[in-house]
């Protein structure tokens, strides 16, 4: 995937499908689901930020901000593995799980395109598959690059 505009980049599965969905306030979702198992996808999203929002310390430190995106409510269990930069952008390995729900397994990358939009990837999966689908899950992670970076 390429996003020439944004400088965006990173691999996906060429077997998985892809969808696109425009939401509120500028907002847009890229979608890729392996038609094999829906429960696996990954997915981009972009946020249009304000002028000011230079780089992701505008966001917080890594820590901080692993608190925003590991869930925490009543009836969800979540755990977060690795808070990191990686790439000067940063990076969370976590679980979620409901309470009538499988285990879901997350990888989600934070990245800012400095003064216009804050770049999400995630790649998930349930925890029972996410050991066979790492390689996967970490080509798409490694492979993640904004910007030329």
């Amino acid at each position: 995937y390429s996003d020439v505009k944004l400088g965006v980049k990173f691999e996906v599965p060429a077997s998985w499908q892809k969808s696109e969905q425009e939401i509120s306030g500028g907002r847009r979702l890229v979608i890729w689901v392996d038609p094999k198992d829906p429960d696996t996808n990954c997915f981009v999203a972009y946020t249009p930020v304000r002028g000011d929002y230079m780089s992701l310390g505008s966001f917080g430190p890594v820590d901080a901000v692993a608190m925003t995106v590991v869930p925490k409510a009543p009836n969800l269990k979540s755990k977060l593995m690795e808070a990191k930069q990686l790439k000067g952008n940063y990076f969370f390995d976590y679980t979620v799980q409901s309470e009538d729900q499988v285990a879901r397994h997350l990888n989600t990358i934070f990245a800012v395109v400095p003064g216009e939009m804050l770049v999400t990837f995630t790649s998930q999966t349930t925890e029972e598959r996410f050991s066979d689908l790492k390689p996967t899950i970490s080509k798409g992670v490694d492979s993640f690059a904004i910007g030329g970076k």
